[in-house]
């Protein structure tokens, strides 16, 4: 099997569209693409980030010869990476109306003026709606970059 079917595969095992992984691996969907089309190699310094964001290893992700099931389990030390305490708190804001602010790239984001709504949350990704004025949008966000979280209710 090749690299970008084992990306486009493990992708859409999570749930995460082209343009949400573009956002996260700060690259372009049309990138994104290309990885998965085998037309386009990764640039070394994206593989750590891209094993990271979708729970593989490298050795499964790059080598043909590596196990089909290495994919399905995320190694042990990032299932307890994962299961710190804030992590406990993100998995029962799915379906509420939140307001909270995150960082991205040594940016903070504040979007208590916005009325957001967590979509789903894996353990490691919040996938958030929000609404503001004039737009609407979705976002898909860190849970280890989340700085502050104040819950408005339920969706209405």
């Amino acid at each position: 099997m090749q690299m970008g079917n084992k990306i486009a595969g493990r992708r859409n095992a999570l749930g995460i569209t082209q343009v949400e992984l573009a956002e996260a691996m700060h690259v372009t969907r049309q990138t994104v693409s290309r990885w998965e089309n085998n037309t386009v190699l990764l640039d070394i310094e994206k593989v750590t980030e891209l094993v990271d964001l979708l729970g593989v290893s490298c050795d499964w992700l790059m080598r043909d010869d590596a196990e089909a099931e290495a994919a399905a389990e995320v190694p042990a030390e990032k299932k307890t990476q994962n299961k710190r305490e804030p992590s406990r708190l993100l998995m029962n804001l799915a379906g509420k109306r939140v307001q909270f602010q995150f960082y991205d790239n040594e940016e903070d984001y504040d979007l208590f003026n916005k009325d957001c709504t967590v979509l789903s949350f894996d353990g490691t990704w919040l996938k958030v709606r929000c609404s503001g004025k004039n737009e609407n949008s979705e976002k898909l966000v860190a849970a280890a970059s989340v700085l502050s979280v104040n819950i408005l209710g339920e969706e209405a």
